[in-house]
């Protein structure tokens, strides 16, 4: 889960560029009352962030009132607005390139093609286009999170202008010794963290299916070492073996200390069984 810099946008911004391109000026006047809802949702969104409080907000803060439509608003300022209209696609690919090398913030391999609602915009569609509440993410994390509302405050998922636990190595993996060798990935959190964060990573690691998605990718790894692994065990021994994958786990846990890439060749590396090529053994 990588940390991504809040962009320096003003949402009072986005929505004027979002409502620039309509034609039909009762739509334009309807969004136009819309807008002080949305100017407070903004607000109370922001004061909950910040406290990890998401869950005590109130929905009816967030309803869209007086229209009693959430699609209405949605389908006017973001789906049309911000995604759909030239003036407001501006503020979108703004938001889109926030992420170094176009890497998902959140499983911090796929490639970002959509903007993420941390609290999703049908349920609070008074943040629809609220800049804090919009993040990059890959097709298949924007899929796997869906309209996923946050009911305690173990039960918030990570946002990465708002949330870190980068500092620290919490991201494990067990590697199966069996034909084909596959790995299964885990959160195992330091002693130091309190219960909330380590609740809110395993929620976050369930909700977007990192265990699977990221064992898919490890699996990928270790079949494409074969031929690596098969030579040095010849050439240089285990000893070898241990000392490629090594340097490999700390070059990649430079770059991202909890992706999948880094763990997976330090958890490689730390197996006598692998490095001997027991892997790859008839």
């Amino acid at each position: 889960m990588l940390i991504l810099k809040r962009p320096p946008l003003k949402t009072n911004d986005v929505f004027k560029a979002c409502i620039a391109g309509l034609v039909d000026a009762g739509i334009k006047r309807d969004m136009q009352e819309y807008a002080p809802r949305i100017s407070s949702a903004e607000e109370k969104f922001e004061a909950a962030i910040a406290v990890h409080e998401l869950h005590k907000l109130d929905t009816n803060d967030f309803a869209a009132d007086p229209f009693n439509d959430p699609t209405y608003i949605v389908n006017n300022l973001y789906t049309c607005g911000l995604v759909g209209r030239r003036a407001g696609r501006e503020y979108y690919d703004k938001l889109m390139s926030i992420s170094k090398l176009d890497r998902c913030p959140v499983c911090g391999f796929g490639v970002v093609k959509t903007l993420e609602h941390h609290l999703p915009k049908q349920k609070y569609p008074a943040l629809c286009i609220t800049v804090g509440n919009l993040f990059p993410v890959c097709s298949d994390c924007n899929k796997e999170k869906r309209d996923t509302v946050p009911q305690s405050a173990v039960d918030q998922t990570f946002h990465p202008y708002y949330d870190t636990v980068d500092d620290d190595e919490w991201l494990h993996a067990e590697l199966i010794e069996d034909s084909p060798a596959f790995l299964r990935f885990s959160v195992e959190p330091p002693e130091s963290w309190d219960h909330v964060t380590v609740a809110r990573v395993k929620r976050s690691f369930e909700v977007y299916k990192l265990s699977r998605r990221y064992s898919v990718q490890a699996n990928r790894v270790i079949s494409g070492l074969r031929g690596k692994v098969t030579r040095l065990v010849e050439s240089v021994g285990p000893i070898g073996v241990r000392n490629d994958l090594s340097e490999m786990a700390l070059s990649h846990r430079s770059d991202m200390r909890n992706g999948y890439e880094g763990v997976t060749y330090s958890t490689l590396a730390n197996s006598d069984w692998f490095c001997s090529g027991g892997a790859y053994s008839p």
